[in-house]
């Protein structure tokens, strides 16, 4: 809903002749762990690099797939 929103705020912006310019933040391995960004840190927690991503642990999703009784304690670690 909220970028429902935001979508039709900037087209409305861009037809009233005001800039429509988005600026934002990259949350990226402060909320969610992206394994591209930390690749040892991923490495170490116990996750994959892998060419098929569906045949490792290649994402937070897979990862508490793979660990469902510790991935609590091992990202608790990372946070």
């Amino acid at each position: 809903l909220a970028g429902l929103v935001l979508s039709s705020t900037l087209v409305a912006r861009a037809w009233a002749g005001q800039p429509a310019h988005i600026h934002g933040v990259n949350l990226g391995s402060w909320l969610v762990l992206e394994p591209w960004m930390l690749p040892q840190e991923w490495s170490n927690m116990g996750g994959q690099d892998c060419e098929v991503c569906s045949t490792c642990i290649a994402s937070e999703s897979s990862f508490a797939k793979a660990y469902p009784d510790t991935v609590d304690t091992i990202f608790a670690k990372h946070w």
